[in-house]
């Protein structure tokens, strides 16, 4: 039968270049793809349903559908593949504020912002908080040299975001300040000695009045309740508002359970006894779609493969809507 797809097409770039040039329908006439299958979605009048280019009120796409973001949100929690299987709940990143010009009295204090941003990035979880009294780097040594950046640590309230999983973590800060040298560092205990690394924020803007803007990032891989932090090298520096920490959630980094029984069919590949009536249907209508059934819910699938033998067994391969 030759049913095998060597291609199933979605991309709005090739369903455009495939419409008619005349007609106000904007293609290339591009007869190259006359033997693909295409999927194209449609509204409840069965016309085909365009979505508005960003910062365009005349430039549109098709099948906003298919876009990734939007597979990710009907996938979520729901199939067993590679990516899905490290989604978290999402919840773990945060953007924190500063909402006052922070003088410290003594030495000992670090980078104190106190306000969530609105969500998503609020800190919903609670991973951010002053630490009172935790040993943090205070004066890092250069990291190239041969002792590997040996830490001296100091006992200072300081705002540390505490890792929640084991995961790889990326944090950002936006200071300002009167001292121009700082640094995010990793703790991976509260003790004397319990310095992870630190990294070194090299870009500084100096601006007038004496002050300095440092922005900048560094990535962690952090263990559950290892924490991190930002500093300056000087021992004492103030800080102004709109200063603000951040931390990337790394997507709970914790594996989704599911039932195996109760998922979408995405590709699936089996076998299935099929009477000759129905293989005479399935050879008279091949693109048709098939609606199928999991645990609690049902899917539409179309025929991506079958090889029917004389005994009524056939190998099928199915390809599902909701990819």
């Amino acid at each position: 039968l030759d049913l095998q797809l060597q291609s199933l097409i979605t991309d709005t770039n090739i369903i455009q270049d495939v419409l008619p040039s005349a007609g106000g329908m904007g293609g290339n006439d591009n007869s190259d793809y006359d033997t693909n299958v295409f999927i194209l979605n449609l509204n409840s009048t069965n016309q085909a349903q365009i979505t508005a280019k960003p910062g365009s009120v005349t430039d549109f796409y098709y099948n906003d559908i298919f876009a990734n973001r939007n597979v990710a949100l009907r996938w979520f929690g729901q199939i067993p593949q590679t990516i899905y299987n490290f989604l978290g709940s999402g919840n773990d990143g945060c953007l924190i504020n500063q909402s006052y010009d922070f003088f410290p009295t003594t030495g000992i204090s670090g980078f104190q912002p106190d306000q969530s941003s609105p969500f998503p990035l609020n800190d919903v979880n609670g991973n951010f908080s002053i630490g009172i009294g935790v040993y943090f780097p205070y004066i890092p040594y250069d990291q190239f040299e041969p002792n590997g950046g040996i830490l001296y640590n100091q006992i200072m309230d300081i705002g540390i975001y505490t890792a929640p999983n084991n995961a790889v973590y990326s944090f950002e800060i936006d200071v300002i300040s009167d001292t121009g040298q700082w640094f995010i560092g990793k703790m991976v205990s509260n003790t004397l000695g319990g310095g992870g690394g630190c990294v070194v924020i090299q870009t500084v803007e100096e601006l007038v009045g004496g002050l300095y803007r440092i922005t900048g990032g560094a990535s962690f891989y952090l263990n559950a309740g290892e924490y991190v932090g930002a500093r300056t090298f000087q021992a004492m520096g103030n800080v102004y508002t709109g200063s603000t920490f951040r931390c990337f959630d790394p997507l709970g980094d914790a594996w989704q359970t599911y039932d195996a029984s109760n998922v979408f069919a995405v590709q699936n590949s089996f076998e299935y006894p099929i009477p000759l009536s129905d293989w005479n249907t399935i050879k008279n209508n091949p693109f048709d779609r098939m609606p199928v059934t999991y645990f609690n819910g049902g899917t539409d699938v179309w025929l991506r493969d079958i090889d029917r033998k004389i005994t009524g067994m056939a190998q099928l391969e199915m390809i599902g809507k909701d990819g």
